[in-house]
């Protein structure tokens, strides 16, 4: 416990403060190797999370009525299924079979 205590009060800013430095005024990331490639995609996906929510906010009429619909149906079939994953022929008992090294007896212990 005290090791993580350590790391999370010394280590853990200090690498913060290694790899969040800010940029200076004209200075971009690299735009290539892994490093490049994920800032992009991350980036051109981020902008598309921008745009379909703003496509939801400027429609939320249209969503709340696909979302209400939707746990309706959910709420439907969770009527529709059986109330029980076990079947009524269960007992409420299981069986277990063992078996010991020849020339032991039933009370051994390691």
């Amino acid at each position: 416990m005290v090791l993580s205590v350590l790391v999370a009060m010394i280590l853990t800013p200090a690498l913060c403060a290694t790899l969040l430095k800010p940029l200076h005024k004209g200075e971009q990331h690299g735009q290539r190797g892994f490093f490049g490639w994920f800032n992009r995609t991350f980036n051109r996906n981020a902008e598309r999370y921008e745009k379909g929510v703003a496509k939801i906010l400027h429609r939320s009429l249209r969503w709340i009525l696909i979302y209400v619909l939707l746990l309706g149906g959910m709420v439907f079939l969770f009527l529709r299924l059986p109330t029980s994953f076990l079947p009524q022929e269960d007992r409420g008992m299981f069986t277990t079979s063992i078996q010991l090294p020849s020339g032991s007896y039933a009370t051994a212990e390691p």
